[in-house]
């Protein structure tokens, strides 16, 4: 999974997800994909995949799933610029993949 999700960050393509959401509930959504890593805002520092879910209940927002919580994730053949979704100071995991400003 992981060489996956690198992959469509490399090729800069978005992602179908399918993932199992706290609750147990099962959820797909379109997604950029842009760090593995852990994230600061957990504090057990696990390795979760970080996306940007961009049409959702709550419109465009992020989501730092745990590996246990995907249950598949297929790369689409559309591009995404990741300037016009990088609204943050970036803090790579992954190699600074992203290689932007």
């Amino acid at each position: 999974m992981n060489s996956i999700f690198l992959k469509s960050i490399n090729d800069r393509l978005i992602v179908n997800l399918t993932f199992r959401t706290v609750k147990g509930g099962v959820i797909r959504r379109r997604c950029i994909p842009y760090n593995l890593g852990p994230h600061k805002r957990f504090k057990d520092k696990s390795q979760r995949y970080h996306l940007l879910v961009l049409k959702g209940p709550e419109n465009s927002h992020p989501v730092f799933l745990l590996p246990k919580q995907i249950l598949k994730i297929e790369i689409t053949d559309v591009h995404f610029n990741p300037i016009s979704y990088k609204a943050w100071k970036p803090n790579w995991f992954s190699n600074n993949l992203w290689n932007v400003a």
